[in-house]
């Protein structure tokens, strides 16, 4: 094998990076630079860019968000996202056959599995495991969980002149502090007349 041919085997097994979606056991199958992890909790791992940013992900693939409400809880975009929630790239498709359908993988609509599409792309489908993970039986909506609740804290007039309790407290405290300087004064020119 001629020096030509020995160069460029190497810089194509170096310029070739396992997609987002591709198969791992750990995250360096997917980058040794570490820009890509392995999903291990997927079956036979999932190569993906973990907390990416919407519009962000490699090309073939999305940001979506997973877990974005409390099981049980409606999806309230005010409360989110949810602590258990994870964002991470998922592979786009446009069939099943675009995914590794062999290992158990499906073409998927994201909302169809409770996850929410970050990208401006809202039409994206995803490469995830065909399993059902939605609970619909589920409903905790009523529960404290759902919301977040506090203290019932009376409205007040904050427009233009309000001094609250601040202005009654200035006037208590120059008040005091005038009563005090007095007989501070009164016992000061007894001590001087005594002397005198």
């Amino acid at each position: 094998m001629n020096f030509e041919r020995l160069v460029l085997l190497a810089a194509l097994a170096l310029g070739c990076q396992p997609s987002i979606g591709d198969h791992c056991v750990q995250s360096t199958d997917c980058s040794t630079t570490g820009t890509r992890l392995c999903d291990t909790s997927q079956p036979n791992g999932y190569c993906t860019i973990f907390n990416c940013e919407p519009n962000a992900c490699p090309t073939g693939s999305g940001c979506i968000v997973t877990n974005i409400s409390a099981l049980g809880c409606e999806y309230d975009d005010r409360h989110a996202p949810s602590r258990f929630s994870r964002q991470l790239c998922l592979k786009t498709c446009g069939q099943t056959s675009d995914c590794r359908e062999s290992e158990g993988y499906a073409c998927i609509t994201p909302a169809d599995y409770g996850l929410l599409i970050l990208d401006t792309d809202q039409t994206e489908l995803v490469c995830l495991p065909a399993a059902n993970y939605m609970v619909s039986s589920v409903d905790a909506s009523g529960s404290p969980v759902c919301s977040v609740n506090g203290p019932v804290v009376p409205a007040y007039e904050a427009g233009p002149g309000y001094q609250g309790d601040a202005g009654a407290d200035a006037a208590a405290d120059a008040e005091s502090d005038g009563a005090a300087d007095d007989a501070a004064d009164d016992a000061s020119d007894a001590a001087d007349a005594s002397v005198d």
